[in-house]
């Protein structure tokens, strides 16, 4: 483009008058009088009396529609136009004036043309805008606090926005027009969930804003070094420490999540540590730090069993960092000691026996682990950036080491879920490639603290990192397909270091506290759920239909099962009942769930009726289909 001045015009139409609420539309036609061709032309739109913009089309470039408009048309030929129609909706009587404002990338000789006001006579009552709402303040309490104010944050409140509560009106202040203040009333907090807050403006306009979480979380004191869920008896499990004081230490002890109810401690050993569940809830295999063992606990009998101790080849007895069970295979255990290498384990009634291994080096083998499948085993480098993530083949007596990849950002635990590994480091990996190719990223997550992944649901949850004189903590969610944000929630008054933050039940989070090296903080269980962890749809749920169960009869006493229910119209949230009382229900697709049924329900001869309900909003149940307990 030339250097030489471009004349750039504007002129505009408009009504003289209009009232308030209605559809209002403005057109702008932006001209290049020459002498030359420029480039950059663009047009500012500005309003007195705040109108709703609905919006701005232009005949080419773009245009962003807000509080001011901003279009930008690209470039203009000598004797070229562009155009745009603006839709807006007058809020309040008065006059409304509109500023075009037109430049380029040139100097223009006759700035008289680069800007037209029009005024338009606005009558009638205050219109009211649809709310926006952007943030809470605080975002959670604990259950049972006291009366609390609540200050929302976001756009177009007036003195009549009331803020709701699961679609209740709050008693609700006007602050200004991006701010409001409720009061949460002490009976709301005893509940524990997540309430749904909204706010609404009434009519004429008006409407109800979108949706944030309020969490209602439970905190538990208990002192832990790791925390797991069984779908089966739908209970955490603690591995407690000798020094405990709550329970007896060198345990097990269940947690209700729903209660907050702690179960009998079950002597397991010298320094529990870390744990792995079986998929079928029969085992619970813990970790003995006082021991150098790992010893097999019966969950349908809380009766401790097997102890094995973990030997390295090269530097004998040593304490795993991480054990972990096979899918589909209770008696089959894995477990890595970083420079003690990794181990897998056949255990009996009466002893464990390693299998046959060949190893890159028989050290260094990684400190976490993660099942993909029955023959594919991970290991990663805790701790390390980059860190090296391994992979193992599995055969029925034998296990090899494929290869071992360095990868940034693939730091701390690894969670296998939806064919991809989730890292603390916030590294998405696929591992599926053949050798000799390697794992690769597929994207990161930006987030960096413990972890806690369920594809399922599509989401990716990450604890904020531990540091000093911390008085919260921040939960993330991530969409775990785009890797995109998806909220977060502040849990308030929590000191103290934070790990092991995991799932339970279909809409539920927990994770531990302890004690920091400043002497801040206590052993705790901190226990979340509801719609922060599982948002209800922005569309009405179908009602679901079933037709077949997998299996669909069982012999009693049976054992705990995993019942597959095929039908159609299933969503996330899906939950199926078993004689009426609910059941840990995974979604798989729309139509296949799964659903875990325990030893309890299976002990003696009964026709059971199996049903499935989705969630509001809309939502309702399904038809029966009898599982025969023979």
């Amino acid at each position: 483009m030339s250097a030489t001045p471009a004349d750039i015009s504007v002129s505009s139409t408009a009504p003289a008058a209009s009232t308030t609420g209605t559809n209002t539309l403005l057109n702008f036609t932006v001209k290049n009088i020459g002498p030359t061709g420029v480039s950059h032309v663009t047009l500012l739109e500005t309003f007195t009396l705040e109108p709703i913009v609905v919006s701005a089309v232009a005949s080419h470039g773009n245009c962003a529609a807000g509080p001011v408009v901003r279009c930008d048309f690209g470039s203009l030929a000598t004797g070229g136009t562009a155009s745009v129609s603006i839709s807006i909706i007058p809020v309040g009587a008065g006059s409304l004036k509109t500023t075009a404002t037109v430049g380029s990338s040139l100097p223009d000789p006759k700035p008289g043309n680069n800007k037209i006001t029009k005024s338009i006579t606005i009558t009638g009552p205050a219109y009211n805008a649809v709310p926006v709402l952007t943030a809470l303040s605080p975002s959670s309490a604990l259950l049972g606090s006291p009366t609390l104010s609540l200050t929302v944050s976001g756009a177009n409140y007036n003195a009549g926005s009331t803020v709701n509560w699961n679609g209740a009106a709050l008693p609700t202040t006007f602050v200004s027009k991006t701010q409001l203040s409720a009061t949460v009333d002490v009976n709301l907090l005893k509940a524990f969930n997540s309430a749904r807050i909204t706010v609404t403006n009434a009519a004429p306009g008006g409407g109800v804003s979108g949706t944030l979480p309020f969490s209602v979380f439970r905190s538990v004191s208990l002192d832990a070094n790791d925390i797991v869920f069984d779908p089966f008896t739908r209970k955490l499990y603690a591995s407690v420490p000798s020094t405990a004081t709550q329970v007896a230490g060198n345990s097990i002890v269940s947690i209700d999540p729903l209660t907050g109810k702690l179960g009998k401690a079950v002597f397991i050993g010298s320094e529990p540590t870390r744990m792995g569940i079986s998929d079928d809830g029969q085992f619970l295999y813990t970790v003995l730090a006082g021991s150098n063992a790992v010893r097999r606990l019966n969950l349908t009998n809380l009766t401790a069993g097997t102890q094995f101790t973990t030997v390295s080849s090269l530097f004998g007895a040593f304490t795993a960092s991480d054990v972990s069970v096979m899918p589909g295979n209770r008696n089959a255990v894995a477990t890595v000691g970083y420079s003690d290498g990794i181990q897998l384990w056949d255990v009996t009634n009466t002893g464990a026996t390693p299998r046959k291994s060949t190893l890159v080096n028989s050290v260094y083998e990684g400190s976490v682990l993660a099942w993909g499948s029955p023959t594919s085993l991970y290991s990663n480098d805790e701790g390390l950036s980059p860190s090296s993530l391994h992979r193992f083949a599995v055969q029925p007596t034998s296990f090899a080491e494929t290869d071992s990849t360095y990868l940034d950002a693939v730091g701390g635990k690894i969670t296998f879920s939806g064919g991809l590994l989730f890292s603390d480091g916030g590294g998405v990996v696929d591992p599926s490639p053949a050798s000799p190719d390697t794992p690769h990223l597929v994207g990161r997550i930006m987030a960096g603290g413990s972890s806690a992944v369920d594809t399922s649901i599509n989401r990716a949850f990450y604890l904020d990192q531990n540091s000093y004189g911390v008085n919260s903590r921040l939960i993330s969610a991530f969409d775990s397909t785009h890797f995109v944000s998806a909220g977060s929630v502040y849990l308030d008054n929590l000191t103290g270091d934070a790990f092991d933050l995991i799932r339970w039940g279909g809409d539920g989070l927990a994770f531990r506290t302890a004690t920091d090296f400043w002497g801040n903080g206590s052993g705790r269980v901190i226990l979340v759920h509801g719609s922060f962890v599982l948002p209800p749809s922005p569309l009405p749920n179908p009602i679901p239909a079933i037709t077949t169960l997998s299996p669909a009869s069982v012999t009693s006493p049976g054992a705990n099962t995993w019942v597959t229910i095929t039908g159609a119209r299933f969503v996330p949230g899906s939950v199926a009942y078993w004689n009426g009382s609910a059941r840990s229900t995974v979604f798989v697709n729309a139509t296949t769930l799964r659903v875990a049924i325990p030893a309890a329900d299976l002990v003696v001869p009964v026709a059971a009726k199996l049903r499935v309900n989705n969630p509001v909003p809309g939502g309702g149940n399904s038809a029966t289909l009898t599982l025969t307990v023979k």
